[in-house]
């Protein structure tokens, strides 16, 4: 079904136009991947049915605005039959580019004047020879002379269209006659090989970062399965002796893709079934926690390591525990430990706290209990 397109800027009439010809009001419908709303009816023309559509507002087929968009593509892309373009007359100047443009996109455009009786009534009057001369001087045809030929003869528009393809064949065979075109050439030229330079470098690097990604993937999944394992070893062995006994172990969370796996700790304290360490209690919780910890740094210890009251939620036997297992990793590392608790004071080679002998005002006290204790004993 051939189609017909009504074009023009918001609030000219064109809903008004439509429901002159469709025999019915406006309804509407988004375009096809956006929000903007189309209006579609038919329309009967002699013995031929047409589809009419009233076309977002538009001021130009440069678009803009996304309303613009929309409109283009249909008048572009769909190819109406007719192109109805409605036109207050009182913006007739400021319109009429965009009647030009349909008529250099080859569409067949019915141009229509709205509120002429108006625009006559405030004085407003239509120059007819300025606007023959602005086509004159766009397309080099007065329509004064062409106008009469065309007057109550019927288009074979199959055979127009037909003519105007072989114009454009024609007119491509000319070639280029801008005098300026060989400079013109040369300058995109260079412009083109500088392009292509920097694509090629850019094409080159992106092949090289493509590969330093397989190669940093490669050895991130060998030494994380590497750690892993040695990491789960000791975890497997440091955890019953925390506890006195039961068994734990490290489980990746995604299957087989180390890459976007995770870890679970599951651990079965004795007495207890083998659960995920997130259901244990408090103090359970953090004995299976210190277990990991020092799981890795027996695979790999750092100079340093800062525990934050890991001991709090232990009772005395764990904290002793704890001790033990402590004393065995000094040898590693240094431990600074943040803790209210008087046993692990007391294992500890040097104190800092702080004090307040005077309202107000802070002091900072450090003691070393290596030192010390011997003169106390």
């Amino acid at each position: 079904m051939r189609k017909i397109a009504i074009v023009g800027s918001p609030n000219v009439g064109k809903s008004l136009l439509f429901n002159r010809l469709t025999g019915a009001y406006v309804t509407v419908s988004n375009y096809p991947g956006t929000t903007v709303e189309v209006s579609c009816g038919k329309t009967r023309i002699g013995d031929e049915e047409f589809e009419v559509v009233d076309t977002p507002g538009m001021y130009s087929l440069l678009p803009i605005s996304e309303e613009e968009r929309v409109s283009r593509d249909i008048l572009i892309d769909e190819r109406p039959c007719v192109v109805i373009h409605a036109i207050d007359a009182k913006n007739l100047e400021r319109m009429l580019p965009l009647t030009l443009q349909l008529i250099e996109a080859a569409l067949p455009v019915i141009l229509v004047l709205n509120i002429i009786d108006e625009a006559e009534q405030i004085g407003m009057k239509i120059d007819l020879r300025h606007l023959e001369q602005q086509i004159f001087e766009k397309y080099q045809v007065e329509l004064p002379a062409v106008a009469p030929q065309y007057q109550g003869v019927e288009i074979d528009r199959p055979m127009e269209e037909q003519r105007l393809a072989e114009s454009r064949v024609r007119l491509e065979r000319l070639g280029d006659v801008n005098a300026g075109a060989v400079s013109e050439y040369e300058e995109l030229k260079s412009r083109q090989e500088f392009l292509s330079a920097q694509m090629r470098d850019l094409e080159e690097s992106l092949e090289s970062l493509r590969k330093a990604i397989q190669k940093i993937n490669l050895t991130t999944k060998k030494r994380f399965e590497e750690t892993f394992h040695l990491v789960n070893e000791r975890f497997q062995h440091l955890f019953p002796r925390l506890f006195r006994g039961g068994r734990a172990e490290l489980r990746l969370t995604e299957g087989e893709d180390l890459m976007t796996s995770g870890v679970d700790l599951f651990v079965q304290p004795p007495g207890k079934r083998l659960s995920h360490v997130g259901l244990l209690s408090g103090g359970e919780k953090a004995m299976s926690a210190i277990a990991f910890v020092f799981s890795m740094f027996l695979v790999k210890p750092s100079p340093f390591c800062i525990l934050d009251e890991v001991d709090a939620p232990l009772d005395d036997a764990n904290v002793d525990r704890f001790h033990q297992l402590l004393t065995e990793m000094l040898p590693r590392s240094q431990f600074i430990l943040i803790t209210h608790n008087r046993r692990t004071m007391e294992q500890c080679s040097r104190l800092y706290g702080v004090t307040m002998e005077e309202p107000g005002i802070s002091k900072l006290v450090s003691v070393k209990l290596t030192e010390t204790l011997p003169l106390a004993s």
